[in-house]
C-alpha cells in the first residue's frame, strides 16, 4: 500500500491510502492487445518505466502521461491516475491550458529531466506535512534516484543530488553535531521531512563507498532527533524516533570501517533504543542484526549468537501473535530481507559459537528462501543485499570446515559484482576472506598465485573505502600467507601495501 495527495479539504491535503497497482491502466493495456514492451516504444520509455507505472504506483512524467491518454484514449483518472497526484488534468482558463503544450512543452519536460537535483528538491519540498508518513517520502525518493540509475543517467548529476539532500537539513536548517537545533512547532515538521530525505541520500552515498560523509553528515542530525523524540507532539516524537534509530543504524554500519566494531555495537544499541521508542520492529530487528555482525568482527561469537537468537525470538512471537490475533500495537510489517538477515547472520554465528551443522544448513537455507520471495522494494535503511546473504554463508561454511562450499560463496560474489549486483565493501570483504579461507585450507594444494592476486585486489578495495577494518582483515591474511607459504619473496615485497 501507498500513501498518496487526495483532495483538498478545509485548506488542507489529505492522505489517502491506495494500492499500488493500477488495475484500469493494466485492462486499458489488454483491450488492446498490447505488451508492455509496445506501449513503452509509444509512449517513449523503458519497458520497466511501465511496470512501474502498472505495478508499483510510480507517476509519470506530464508529457508521458498525455501519451498514454491519448494511446489508450482515455482521462488519467479513467486509467487509475489521481489528478492532484500528476497535476496533469486541469480545466482551461480563459480558453488556454494550463499546462504547455506542443514542442515548447517537450523542451521543458527534457530539461527537467535531465535535472535530478531540481526534481529530488521538488518532491522533497511539496511533500504534505501533518499525517504524512516519512517512510513513504524515503521510498519515493529511493525509487526516483535507482530510475535515474537504472536509465545511465550522467552519475555526477545524481552524485550531486545525493549530496544536497544529504546537506540540506544542516545548510538550510542549521543541524549540528553540537547539540540540537529546536525551532518551535512550526518547523519540526520540516526538520522531519529533510532529515528523512537526507537520511535517503546517506545510505545511497555509503552504498557509493562515502562513509566518511554519510557518517559526518548523519552524527549532524542526530542530536537534532533525539531531542524531538522528547519534545516534539506525540506522533513527531514517534517519526523522530524511527529517524533517529536510522541515523544510528547508519552509523554502526560505518563505525566498521571508520573506527572499531566496538563503536558499532554501541551506536547499534542506540538504533535498538529509538526503534523500541518507534515501535518499529523491523528497524529493531535490523539493529540486533548491527549489534551481532560487528559482535562478530570483534570475535564475540557467543555474544552475537544470543543477540541474533533474541531477533529470531522478537519474530517467532510476532508470528505467534499473528496467527493467534492476539491485540497488540500497530507495528510495521517485516520485510522478508529483514527475515532473510535474522536468518543467514543466525547460521553465520551458530556456526561460529557452536558449530551445529545441521541447525546452520537448515538456517541458511530458509534465508536464501527468504531473500528471493521478497517481492516489495524494501526500505533505504535495509543494506541486506545478495552479496550478504552470500557473505554469511560463506563465513558458515568456513566455521563447519567446509572450505570448497566457503569459496564457491566468494566466488559467486565476484560474479555478482561484475554484473552490477554487489558492492565493492562486499566484493573487498569476499576477497580478502578468501585468502585467509585458501591459506588455511589442508585438503589440497594452496593456489599461491591465486592468493596473490585476491589479497592485492582486496587491499586496493579497502584502501579506496577507506576502511580501517578490511585493511585488519587484510593485515590477519597476510600473516596466513606468510605461514602457508614461507620464504616466498613476493610477500615481503607486498608488506609494503599495507604500510601507507
Amino acid at each position: 500500500m501507498e500513501r498518496v495527495q487526495g483532495p483538498p479539504s478545509g485548506g488542507q491535503e489529505q492522505i489517502q491510502i491506495r494500492s499500488k497497482e493500477r488495475v484500469a491502466l493494466i485492462a486499458a493495456r489488454r483491450a488492446q492487445m498490447l505488451t508492455l514492451e509496445e506501449v513503452a516504444e509509444r509512449v517513449g520509455v523503458s519497458k520497466a518505466t511501465v511496470y512501474r507505472w502498472e505495478k508499483e504506483g510510480d507517476v509519470p512524467q506530464p508529457l508521458h502521461l498525455r501519451k498514454l491518454c491519448e494511446l489508450f484514449g482515455k482521462s488519467a483518472v479513467e486509467l487509475g491516475f489521481q489528478e492532484l497526484e500528476v497535476r496533469v488534468e486541469r480545466e482551461p482558463v480563459d480558453g488556454t491550458d494550463c499546462e504547455p503544450s506542443g514542442q515548447g512543452s517537450e523542451v521543458l519536460e527534457g530539461v527537467r529531466r535531465e535535472c535530478l537535483p531540481l526534481r529530488v528538491l521538488g518532491l522533497v519540498w511539496r511533500w504534505p506535512a501533518g499525517e504524512a508518513c516519512y517512510e513513504q517520502l524515503q521510498e519515493r525518493l529511493r525509487a526516483e534516484l535507482e530510475r535515474e540509475a537504472m536509465n545511465h543517467q550522467d552519475e555526477v548529476s545524481r552524485r550531486e543530488a545525493l549530496r544536497m539532500l544529504a546537506l540540506a537539513p544542516i545548510e538550510l536548517l542549521g543541524l549540528s553535531q553540537l547539540g540540537p537545533v529546536l525551532k518551535g512547532p512550526a518547523l519540526t515538521e520540516d526538520i522531519l521531512k529533510q532529515c528523512a530525505a537526507g537520511l535517503t541520500a546517506c545510505w545511497q552515498l555509503r552504498w557509493q563507498g562515502e562513509l566518511t560523509l554519510a557518517d559526518q553528515t548523519v552524527a549532524a542530525y542526530l542530536p537534532t532527533l533525539v531531542a524531538l523524540t522528547k519534545t516534539g507532539a506525540p506522533r513527531q516524537r514517534k517519526e523522530a524516533a524511527a529517524l533517529a534509530a536510522q541515523g544510528w543504524l547508519l552509523r554502526s554500519w560505518n563505525a566498521v570501517h571508520l573506527s572499531t566494531p566496538a563503536q558499532g555495537v554501541i551506536y547499534a544499541q542506540q538504533a535498538e533504543v529509538f526503534s523500541v521508542l518507534a515501535n518499529h520492529l523491523p528497524l529493531r530487528i535490523v539493529a540486533l542484526g548491527n549489534q551481532a555482525v560487528e559482535s562478530f568482527y570483534h570475535h564475540r561469537y557467543s555474544q552475537a549468537l544470543q543477540i541474533m537468537q533474541k531477533a529470531r525470538h522478537l519474530l517467532k512471537e510476532r508470528d505467534r501473535q499473528k496467527d493467534a490475533s492476539v491485540a497488540q500495537p500497530a507495528s510495521e510489517p517485516v520485510p522478508s530481507l529483514i527475515v532473510s538477515s535474522c536468518l543467514g547472520r543466525l547460521a553465520m554465528n551458530l556456526a561460529a559459537a557452536s558449530g551445529q551443522k545441521e541447525e546452520v544448513q537448515q538456517s541458511l537455507k530458509r534465508a536464501q528462501e527468504a531473500f528471493f520471495s521478497q517481492s516489495e522494494p524494501a526500505p533505504p535503511w535495509v543494506t541486506f543485499r545478495l552479496g550478504d546473504l552470500l557473505l554469511d554463508e560463506a563465513y558458515a561454511f568456513r566455521d563447519l570446515g567446509l572450505s570448497k562450499d566457503a569459496l564457491k560463496a566468494c566466488d559467486q560474489i565476484e560474479e555478482h559484482y561484475q554484473r552490477g549486483a554487489v558492492t565493492l565493501l562486499d566484493r573487498t570483504e569476499a576477497q580478502l576472506l578468501a585468502v585467509l579461507i585458501e591459506a588455511s585450507r589442508d585438503d589440497q594444494p594452496r593456489r599461491l598465485e591465486w592468493c596473490l592476486e585476491k589479497w592485492q585486489a582486496g587491499v586496493a578495495g579497502a584502501y579506496q573505502l577507506q576502511s580501517q577494518q578490511w585493511l585488519a582483515i587484510a593485515q590477519q591474511a597476510y600473516i596466513a600467507l606468510c605461514a602457508a607459504f614461507p620464504g616466498e619473496k613476493r610477500l615481503r615485497e607486498l608488506r609494503e601495501l599495507l604500510i601507507r
